[in-house]
């Protein structure tokens, strides 16, 4: 059986977490799932030196400019886990990279359900379909192209 969705995700790293953090602000219920190829949640693992920030405004996270009353702002995340008047009285401009990448790993939490790890889109093809029938199938096309153009078929390797 296929199912469908209102909207399919390639990834779930910063950009696709703050946009179903935006989906889910809106009044519509929108059925949505993110195709993950890392089998695990991680933000920059790599890059976590000790005393090393984000170098950016903490109020730059997945919703706060959007909506800063949401629950997923970082300040609502420090608040949560007790930590707000701490980071308001740290002698620093910007939040450091472990409490950010904690933060990203808090608000991506909440969407693990949508999530398929370890699923790799090896092929995102164009399909016309008249009355059912496929019209055309395209082996390639340019990303510009594929924005624009409707229905699309994700090819997973599984």
């Amino acid at each position: 059986m296929t199912k469908v969705y209102d909207l399919v995700g390639v990834g779930f790293g910063p950009n696709n977490i703050g946009l179903a953090v935006h989906a889910t602000q809106k009044e519509a219920d929108i059925n949505m799932i993110f195709l993950e190829k890392r089998d695990e949640l991680t933000w920059q693992n790599g890059m976590m030196v000790p005393g090393a920030d984000i170098q950016h405004s903490p109020h730059r996270d997945f919703i706060t400019p959007i909506d800063p009353t949401s629950y997923y702002t970082f300040l609502n995340y420090l608040k949560s886990h007790n930590r707000l008047l701490e980071f308001l009285n740290v002698p620093a401009t910007f939040p450091l990279r472990l409490e950010w990448s904690l933060y990203v790993q808090w608000v991506a939490s909440h969407f693990l359900g949508i999530v398929n790890f370890g699923q790799e889109v090896v092929t995102i093809d164009k399909v016309l379909k008249e009355e059912g029938s496929v019209l055309e199938s395209p082996q390639k096309m340019e990303r510009s192209t594929l924005v624009e153009q409707l229905p699309w078929v994700m090819v997973v390797n599984q």
